[in-house]
């Protein structure tokens, strides 16, 4: 699915589950979403979608047993500090993920 999105550049939710997951498939990527669903019982779906165009370096890093997962973009820096740095974030089970979100005390 991160492959179609890159190529297809949808510009909301409902315009990625319309595309077809791959050009081999017939499905749409919703129809595929909803036989996972019949298939493993586990409501899955995408609730929001953005992109950037960015020079910078960026790291994600993902734990699906703690259920975590950390974009960073960074100015400068190499793919190893990114990395220490995202797996630091996760380590700390921030409770804010942008600034907006920080209580003022």
């Amino acid at each position: 699915m991160a492959q179609r999105v890159l190529a297809s550049k949808p510009a909301n939710v409902d315009e990625l589950a319309k595309l077809r997951l791959s050009d081999a498939d017939a499905a749409s990527i919703d129809d595929v979403r909803k036989a996972l669903i019949a298939k493993i019982g586990e409501n899955i779906g995408v609730r929001r979608l953005s992109s950037w165009n960015l020079r910078r370096v960026v790291w994600r890093i993902i734990y699906t047993v703690s259920r975590i997962g950390v974009l960073l973009e960074m100015q400068g820096g190499t793919p190893e500090l990114a990395k220490d740095i995202a797996m630091h974030v996760a380590a700390s089970k921030p409770v804010c993920v942008n600034e907006s979100e920080v209580p003022p005390t």
